[in-house]
């Protein structure tokens, strides 16, 4: 069951990451682990991304 919830990054509204398919995922978690510099609300949803990202591998 999707509910679409929405997480705010900064000023963007992005996807919670349990509601992403598996591309969708992989495509945000590279387009973050790219930035130089991050504020803390971005390395914050690098980290449920990632966590995601780990929980469906196992």
């Amino acid at each position: 069951m999707v509910n679409n919830e929405m997480i705010s990054v900064g000023k963007i509204k992005e996807k919670h990451p349990r509601d992403m398919v598996n591309i969708e995922l992989l495509e945000k978690y590279s387009h973050y682990a790219r930035m130089y510099i991050r504020m803390p609300e971005e390395q914050d949803y690098i980290a449920l991304l990632r966590q995601e990202i780990l929980k469906r591998m196992d």
